[in-house]
């Protein structure tokens, strides 16, 4: 058993089978959750590492109807529809849930995909809760490890699970013992990348039909590439000619792992840049494999949103970040890259027109072309500067919710509250509660309350305007009086008749 000292910088899971120290393999599937990002070398330099730790089984909580020693022994005999999933053990806990001690069951399972078709199986015995934790962030609250802070981990090296990892060289460890050893933050590397399209239409994007015909590359100690494939004179030395669109991708993906970063970041980057590489990527069968285990970006969409992640390497999209929570303490109201970074670096964008690059690029315009690259390298060059501005915001916030940057740096004022809740919740031994569902929305949007009073003005010409507000004054009150659903109607308190809202009996 050797020792080894890493910042955890990324999570995620898989499932397999554990092979253990004697070559044995287990008879059955478990998951592993893999912790990514640096290690400590003898040398003392930081080199990627992935750290594996098998014994975390997933787990919802059950707070019983009836009797929860007999309850647990149904739990742990109940079957899902698929005979891949099963529990492997229900234990009868005390728990506090709304601020008052009960008796819950913790059923845990064989593998995460089991949650949903148990869960839905065990609400005939009880109330289930905190079954919507993701399985990686689980892990994180419950083993209290902090993303970016140092960590001493017993281990033992672990074979490569993949081919391409192995090719990759990265180190791989399965561990026994997570202790964190400092707050220290690491130095993070960070890679801009921005592209520029063939693009006709405007605004309308069709990756299946346009190709990337720049693609800028910007991190430090000098580092700076703009791949493109077509030949002009040029004393731009970053500049670097590719044969055709399927080199430009090869060389990107070269660069990138010759960079080894930390970060890449981009301006809407989780919407344009990575999904259009890989789009066009697919289009050629490139295989875009950047994550550290060999892996491409995944693509998540939904109505709302559209996320891109990259195994290993922290996907920060800067303006995601400015727009759902620095927003609020900027002045500029429009969200773009020129306006942003001449607000927060007080630096400006060359003036190019950038509808007219497909014109340029058809024509051959050298001239025209080399100011379109220079363009392109400054977009990347201004995402660096922006990420390196908040990311001290993003790494902060990381320390206080205990959730990788990738997660935090997406995610809203109210959703960074409700984790804080949820990790402060372990601490307490309390239980958190579901969020509703959309019936229980619904019912909640039937029954109105009357706000404060607002006075309307008469319409007219005034003078000696004074504006008195109060700021955060429903927050206050809160605070101040300890409103929550666990002190409301409180046994100690039902009888004062301070303890009444105006208008209501009980």
């Amino acid at each position: 058993m050797a020792e080894l000292d890493f910042y955890p910088i990324d999570v995620a899971y898989k499932v397999e089978k554990k092979t253990h120290a004697a070559g044995a393999v287990a008879a059955e599937n478990a998951p592993v959750i893999e912790l990514y990002g640096r290690g400590i070398t003898e040398s003392q330099q930081l080199s990627h590492v992935k750290v594996k730790y098998w014994d975390f089984a997933p787990y919802f909580w059950v707070i019983p109807s009836g009797d929860s020693e007999k309850a647990s022994v149904q739990l742990q005999q109940m079957k899902a529809d698929s005979p891949e999933y099963k529990v492997t053990a229900a234990e009868v806990h005390t728990k506090n849930y709304l601020g008052r001690e009960v008796k819950a069951v913790k059923v845990m399972l064989n593998v995460p995909a089991a949650v949903p078709s148990l869960r839905e199986k065990a609400r005939e015995f009880g109330l289930v809760l905190e079954a919507d934790i993701p399985f990686t962030k689980r892990f994180l609250i419950d083993k209290r490890v902090m993303p970016l802070a140092l960590y001493k981990a017993d281990v033992t090296i672990a074979a490569a699970d993949s081919e391409d990892e192995k090719n990759r060289g990265l180190p791989s460890y399965d561990a026994s013992k997570l202790s964190q050893i400092s707050e220290e933050m690491p130095n993070l590397k960070i890679l801009a990348i921005d592209i520029e399209t063939h693009n006709p239409l405007g605004k309308t994007m069709l990756p299946e039909e346009h190709p990337i015909i720049m693609a800028a590359l910007c991190g430090d100690s000098g580092f700076r590439k703009v791949l493109t494939w077509k030949k002009f004179p040029t004393q731009l030395d970053y500049i670097e000619f590719v044969n055709s669109e399927v080199e430009l991708l090869e060389r990107l993906k070269h660069y990138i792992g010759q960079y080894e970063p930390d970060i890449i970041t981009g301006y809407f980057s989780d919407v344009f840049d990575l999904p259009y590489i890989k789009s066009r990527a697919d289009r050629y069968r490139i295989k875009f494999d950047i994550g550290l285990d060999g892996s491409q970006p995944k693509i998540s969409k939904t109505a709302a949103n559209t996320t891109t992640e990259i195994t290993g390497i922290v996907h920060l999209d800067v303006f995601k970040f400015i727009r759902k929570v620095m927003w609020t303490s900027l002045q500029t109201t429009v969200y773009d890259l020129s306006s942003v970074a001449k607000e927060l670096l007080n630096e400006t964008k060359e003036a190019v027109d950038i509808d007219k690059l497909y014109i340029a690029w058809d024509n051959h315009e050298g001239s025209e072309l080399e100011s379109y690259c220079s363009y392109n390298m400054q977009d990347a060059q201004l995402t660096l500067n922006l990420c390196k501005k908040v990311l001290p915001n993003v790494m902060e916030l990381t320390r206080t919710i205990g959730l990788p940057l990738y997660d935090v740096s997406r995610m809203s004022y109210s959703q960074l509250v409700e984790w804080y809740l949820i990790k402060q919740a372990r601490e307490f031994n309390e239980l958190a509660p579901n969020r509703p569902s959309n019936p229980e929305e619904s019912r909640r949007r039937l029954t109105s309350y009357t706000g404060g009073f607002v006075y309307e003005p008469t319409p007219g010409l005034y003078r000696d305007i004074v504006v008195f507000d109060f700021m955060s004054l429903y927050p206050t009150i809160i605070s101040a009086h300890n409103v929550s659903p666990d002190t409301l109607n409180c046994s100690c308190c039902q009888s004062s008749s301070q303890n009444k809202a105006p208008g209501e009996e009980s």
